[in-house]
Parts: C-alpha cells; structure tokens; sequence
C-alpha cells in the first residue's frame, strides 16, 4: 500500500470505526417453572460491535503435525461487544437503537454516557447529559458601548427546558434597538437577574430574541463545557455477599479518572466516522427516526458522522448473533450453578453478567479477527428511558429504496430545520467513496451502485415530540370502557373462520399488572395493560357481498385479554341485537360499516 493511499493513513491514524447491530431474539432466564408457581421473565438485548484502530501485531503459528511453525506481522483491530438490555415491556425500537449508539459514541470518544448504565472490566462507567455547565461568578457587564460591542460574533449555546436541547447563534450588541428606546425614554427589559436584555441573539434556525449580558456568559460557558453535565446514577450498585454458599463478595465499583485511565478510556478520541451495518427493519434502523439522527451526525456535539447501509438482507446473520448466543450461554451457565443468583429483573441480569463474565470467552490476544471483542460491556435501560419523548423528523420520498445514507450536516447553524443525506441504492467503498473521503461525485464504480443523491430530512424547533409506543397504549387504554365491544387482531396461525379479527366484549375496566399473573395457562406480564373481556364467538354471515353482515353470540366465560391485542379505533364497535332471531339469547350482528372499519384498519 502506498503512503498516500486511505488505508495506510487509518493505520497511522485511524479515525474511523465499523458498527455492526442487530437485536437478537428474546431471550429467557432458565428457571424450573409450571404454569401456576412461576413464569420465565424474557428480556431484550440490542447487540453491538464496534470494530477500530487497527494495530500491526505478530502472529505465531505453532507447528503441529505436518504444519510448520511460522511467524508473521498481521493487523488486527480493537473490537468491543456492547449487551444493551432492557424488558421486554418495550418493543426494539429506532428511539433505543439511537439511544445506544448515542452512548457508545461518547464512551470511546469522550469517556461517559448519557442514558444507560454501563459497566466494563467490573467497573461502572460516569454518566452525563446534556445541560447548563455551572461555574464560578460571571463576568461584568461592561459600562462603555465599545465593550459591549467586543462581545459581537460571539457563539452562545443556550438551553430551551421544553425542548431538552441546546439551541445556538451568534450576539451582537443592538445599538439601534438602544437608540429606539432611548428616543422614546424607555429602558430594555431585564431578565430575571435585573440584567438588561439589549443583546440580540440570531439562533442558527434564523429566528431571533433579545438576551442579557449574563445570558452571554452563561451561552458561551456552555459552549466550552461542549454542554455535558455530571449526572449520579439512578441505583445503587449492590454489596456485601453475592451468594451465602461461598461467601464471595460484590466487587462492581465506579469507576474514578484513575481506573478510566487504566483501562485506556476513552477509547477512541479521534473518532470522526462511523459505519453502521444494520438489517432493513423499518421500526428500528430503516426509519426516518434514523435518518434525522444519521443527517445531523456530523454536527452533532461529538462531531462524529454516521454512515447507515442496510446491507443484511431481511433479518440477516452477522458476527452480533454470535455474541448474542455468548451472552445467552454464559447467562444460562450462571443460573443453573450456584455461582450466582441471578434474580429476576433486567438491571439484575446485567449486574450478575458484569460480576461474572466481565471479559469475553476467549482472548483478544488469541484472535486476530477484526471482529474478535477485547472488551465486553453490559448496558442497562430502564423503563424511563425508553418511554422518553423522541424527536420527530420528516421522512423524504422513496426512503426505502436507498440503503445507504450519509450525514453530510456540517453547519450547526442550519441543523435545527434542515438535514441533509446522501443516499444511495447500495453501499459504496470504492477508494473515492470510502470514509472519511465520501467523494460520492467521482465514483468509481457508479454504474454498479448508481449515482448519489442528495435528500433533506426536517426537523423543526419546537415540533411536538413523538409519543412512544408504551404511551400511545395507556393513553388509547383510557377509551376502553367497561361495556364495550373491541375488535381483537389475530395471529397469523391462529386464523380460522372467524378470519384476521376476533370481537370481544370489555367486562372490566383496564389495569396495569403491578406483578406477573397466570390466568388460564396463559402468562401476563408485569407492567401490561389488561382488562377482563368475554369473547364472541361467530355463527356466520350474511347478506350480499357489498353489506355483509356477521352474527355472533356472546360466550359466557371470562377471560384476560392484552388491550396491546385490541385493533386501535377511533371508537369502540357497535353490535346490535337481531330481534328477528328465534333463538335465546338473541344473538348479535355486526353491520357492514363496522366490519368495514375493522378491516380497513388492519
């Protein structure tokens, strides 16, 4: 490889990482259970592989056998695996995929997190989050015009509560705004301090406010503090013995600059670039939740910009299924020993997994492939953060045939509403398009993977924050009332006659289980949303094709059914009772109209 040429350059100073993520299937602690003593809880878990700075090494090849002992220098790259787990209560969504990732950028390149909890090497990682730096004593206004003005151009970052994010701009002094209201014999607004507000603000969105001299200062202290402030865990980590049998000790500790230092963290300061390597799932990689987040990378607070290929078709296999698997085994080896008890919970799977198997099965020095983990990290989220407000973004036409997209958002100034992306139909990495070059103009290879293209993803300041899936349930619970009758979507192996929906009739007002219950046989979840319902069961149709109708009567038994089953309407269905009927009960029929409501919500 010549000097000049990308990949001798990462090899000297490599700045750019390849992430490959998928979330692996449910998986259970093993317990012994019957249906009425206990229940399997199932968690999630978000697999990720973060492979970077390649190294030159030597390999040693042993003889054996006919084999001839041999050595040589290769390269191999640092890898680490990230086990992101949280109840099943939430779906796998794009909302903790970014989450996530959001976390693990900063960890290799700044050192902390912002949202989970994170242990490696037995050793809790400092958190942090986005707000106001505090300090010493500011600044004084200054009394003359030409010191105020020294304060013009300045970049200020000031944070918007509502919003939970920082919005920036550039200050000047506003003389004519001064000379206006000294013509008129008034004097500017104070701000809450007293500190007249005759500075104006432009913000980067290219709206505009009048702010204080102290506003200033406390705006450009965020900016120097890159706006990251210290934040305490949530819980506290567990001590004293693990298990009475052997008497061991918990060891999980945070961790103090020093032990950040030992271990080499952060990881990856340089860090400028990021691949990620995803299947096309809409909900949590192909979204345009992802597109607004990959847009704006690049002028993000850790500048490091994101490029998303969906190159795994489907659900497609990658090194994360392995790991996944690992994690799966080493999990179960634990629960059916009497190393450790592993109670039940998610944050208590993660604190018995960073106990036990702090380091991966086999050794980084072992392996030389670029995906073999020398580090192995244990995230937990809790139900707080998942079902935290998300931004929303616009999505861009045809958003599903391009499956490479590339931030090219540098101007902060202009991020607040616009979002550009370069996409493409496949991925590119040809030595024109490679990262960090992403010189889509002249590739080399254009007629394989056809021309780049340039897309905007919005985001607009103030937009209403998408609600999540676990609040859109509760706030549809609340319209099911204790009488109605609700249409039930049906699995596809379970469609018989009645055919994609079922009907049944609420008989008890909605509740979240406070514990797992088993009714029936059947399983319900803590944190679920139940209520106590009759089914219907269907007789047959009737009526012409354009007006059929169903009749149905009304089984006696009760039962629990999950309103997250229940097919959402604007309002409840509205069966009425065939008089003509001979029989008793009268049986009940479904109209045309409702039916056609159903289906058409399917």
């Amino acid at each position: 490889i010549k000097e000049d040429h990308p990949e001798a350059a990462e090899k000297e100073k490599p700045t750019v990482g390849m992430l490959i993520a998928d979330y692996a299937a449910q998986f259970e602690v093993t317990r012994w259970t019957t249906p009425t003593c206990g229940v399997k809880s199932s968690h999630n878990n978000c697999v990720m592989m973060l492979s970077c700075k390649p190294e030159v090494v030597k390999k040693v090849v042993r003889k054996w056998g006919k084999r001839k002992a041999s050595a040589g220098d290769v390269t191999r790259n640092y890898c680490a695996v990230v086990y992101g787990l949280f109840s099943n209560d939430h779906k796998p969504s794009a909302h903790h995929y970014n989450m996530q990732l959001d976390d693990l950028l900063h960890f290799m390149k700044l050192g902390f997190t912002l949202h989970g909890e994170w242990f490696i090497r037995g050793l809790r990682i400092p958190r942090k989050r986005r707000g106001v730096a505090s300090g010493g004593a500011l600044p004084e206004e200054p009394a003359t015009v030409a010191g105020r003005k020294a304060v013009d151009g300045t970049r200020v970052s000031i944070w918007f509560e509502e919003q939970m994010d920082f919005y920036s701009g550039f200050v000047r002094y506003d003389t004519k705004y001064v000379s206006e209201l000294a013509s008129e014999g008034k004097a500017a607004d104070n701000d809450g301090d007293g500190s007249p507000m005759h500075y104006l603000l432009k913000y980067d969105d290219g709206d505009d406010e009048h702010i204080s001299w102290r506003a200033i200062q406390v705006g450009i202290r965020n900016i120097t503090s890159g706006g990251f402030i210290d934040v305490a865990h949530q819980h506290s980590l567990p001590s004293g013995q693990i298990n009475t049998d052997n008497g061991k000790l918990w060891s999980l500790r945070d961790a103090s600059p020093q032990d950040l230092l030992g271990i080499s963290v952060p990881i990856f300061p340089e860090m400028g670039d990021i691949i990620e390597d995803t299947d096309g799932c809409g909900s949590q990689f192909q979204g345009q939740t992802n597109a607004g987040r990959v847009a704006r990378s690049a002028s993000s607070a850790i500048g490091v910009r994101r490029k998303s290929a969906i190159s795994m078709p489907g659900h497609g296999k990658n090194h994360s299924d392995h790991e996944g698997y690992t994690m799966d085994c080493n999990l179960k080896e634990l629960t059916l020993s009497n190393e450790a008890p592993v109670l039940s919970g998610t944050r208590e799977i993660a604190l018995a997994l960073a106990q036990h198997r702090p380091e991966p099965t086999q050794t980084h020095e072992a392996k030389f492939s670029p995906w073999a983990p020398k580090d192995v990290i244990y995230a937990f989220y809790d139900n707080a953060l998942l079902a935290r407000a998300h931004q929303q973004f616009t999505p861009y036409k045809n958003s599903k045939f391009y499956h490479a997209r590339t931030g090219m958002q540098k101007d902060a100034r202009t991020a607040e509403t616009l979002g550009t992306l370069n996409v493409n139909r496949i991925h590119c990495a040809c030595e024109s398009c490679k990262a960090p070059l992403y010189d889509y103009q002249n590739c080399l290879v254009k007629k394989i993977v056809g021309a780049a293209t340039q897309v905007e993803c919005k985001r607009v300041r103030g937009t209403a924050a998408v609600t999540t899936q676990t609040q859109a349930l509760a706030d549809f619970s609340l319209q099911v009332r204790k009488g109605s009758t609700w249409p039930l979507r049906v699995e596809e192996d379970q469609e018989g006659e009645e055919g994609r929906f079922w009907l049944a009739k609420i008989t008890g007002d909605p509740e979240r289980l406070e514990g797992t219950m088993t009714f029936a046989g059947q399983a319900f979840k803590e944190g679920w949303i139940v209520a106590k319902a009759q089914y219907y069961s269907l007789l047959r149709e009737r009526g012409g094709e354009a007006a059929r109708e169903r009749v149905y009567k009304l089984l006696p038994t009760d039962t629990y059914l999950c309103l997250n089953h229940i097919i959402r309407l604007g309002s409840p269905v509205a069966l009425v009772v065939d008089s003509k009927a001979k029989s008793k009960p009268k049986p009940w029929v479904l109209k045309a109209a409702d039916r056609a409501r159903i289906e058409a919500a399917l």
